[in-house]
């Protein structure tokens, strides 16, 4: 739960970073406030602190088992990733989580509205949703779906799976680099990174990293990408 928790933080942290001088004023300031935004898969909530006063101004109910955070790159929406399959931790054998009810309706990504703290709508994210990017217009949502070895590519404004294409097995991490023209998602499991072509979904290639890699960031130019290892 530790290293969940942690993981969930920091991606909450870039995302607020993403967020920083473009989030919508308040009533009650003249100049844009930075904001962190950090999903609880045990309220099912979307927690939103003021990272100038490091306090919670807001907790929005988004749904069930919210996990994967990130802001759009106007900052006026975040996006988080739900799921209705039963949080099993790690020391709980694979057969007792088994045997935990699974809610597919509750599979998807909540969109909320920065500027009200309003869940707007609920995308739908493919099956059980751990975590996603968006293109750099923010018009495409790529997201890992853990339970089926699968990556969904998701049309914004439609809320429609475009397509939903094989990956790794146990796939976690996301991210576009800033061309937008590929899509990084890791697999825990098989120790790679698959590497597909953003419009398409055809595999460009699988590079093997360290053992059950779980992130991915790019260096500001594109040039490199960096993969956290567990």
């Amino acid at each position: 739960m530790l290293r969940l928790s942690s993981c969930i933080f920091i991606s909450a942290l870039l995302a607020a970073c993403a967020a920083k001088e473009q989030v919508p004023q308040s009533e009650t300031s003249s100049s844009p406030r930075p904001l962190v935004f950090v999903s609880d898969e045990g309220s099912g909530q979307l927690s939103v602190i003021d990272a100038t006063t490091d306090s919670v101004v807001a907790r929005v109910d988004v749904g069930t088992r919210p996990r994967g955070v990130r802001v759009s790159p106007d900052g006026r929406t975040v996006y988080v990733a739900l799921s209705g399959s039963p949080r099993c931790p790690p020391t709980m054998p694979d057969a007792e989580c088994a045997k935990l009810k699974v809610d597919k309706s509750k599979d998807g990504i909540g969109e909320v509205d920065i500027a009200t703290r309003q869940l707007r709508r609920v995308l739908p994210g493919g099956s059980d949703p751990e975590n996603f990017d968006l293109n750099p217009d923010g018009t495409r949502l790529y997201t890992s779906n853990e339970d089926a070895n699968t990556a969904s590519f998701i049309d914004v404004a439609a809320g429609t799976v475009l397509r939903t294409v094989p990956v790794g097995r146990e796939p976690e991490g996301v991210a576009v680099p800033p061309d937008g023209k590929t899509v990084w998602v890791t697999s825990e499991s098989d120790n790679i990174v698959t590497v597909l072509d953003a419009e398409t979904g055809a595999e460009v290639t699988r590079v093997p990293v360290g053992k059950r890699p779980r992130d991915v960031v790019f260096s500001s130019d594109g040039s490199r990408a960096y993969v956290s290892a567990e």
